[in-house]
C-alpha cells in the first residue's frame, strides 16, 4: 500500500483512487486494541485511513467482515467507483496483477 501510495500520488490528490485499511479483530480483542494499532501504524509508517471494524453485540464477526465476507487477515480489496468489489483475496496475493488492475479501472 505505501508502494501504491507514491506510485499513484497524483490520482490520489485528484481524487481518483483512495486507499483505506480497515482493523479487524474477531479474536484476541484485548491484545489487539486501538492503543497497539496506533503504535503499529506509526512503526510501519502507515499514513492513509485505517479504520476499526466495529464489533457486533453477541457475534464474534466484526461488521465489515461479515458484510464482504472476508476470511481474515490480511486480505485484500479493490472496489470500483461503482462500489463493485473487483479483486478480493486472502493472504497473499500477485502485487503486479492488482496493480495493472488498478490502472485498468483509473482508464474507466
Amino acid at each position: 500500500m505505501n508502494k501504491w501510495e507514491k506510485d499513484f500520488s497524483s490520482e490520489v490528490k485528484q481524487g481518483l483512487i483512495q486507499f483505506i485499511s480497515i482493523h479487524t479483530v474477531f479474536e484476541g480483542f484485548e491484545y489487539q486494541n486501538p492503543t497497539k494499532l496506533k503504535r503499529f501504524l506509526r512503526r510501519k509508517r502507515i499514513r492513509h485511513p485505517v479504520g476499526v471494524d466495529r464489533a457486533i453485540p453477541g457475534d464474534r464477526i466484526p461488521q465489515t467482515m461479515r458484510r464482504f465476507r472476508t476470511s481474515g487477515t490480511p486480505e485484500m480489496a479493490v472496489i470500483d467507483k461503482k462500489g463493485i468489489i473487483r479483486f478480493q483475496e486472502f493472504g497473499g496475493f500477485n502485487f503486479k496483477r492488482v496493480e495493472r488492475l488498478i490502472r485498468q479501472l483509473l482508464q474507466q
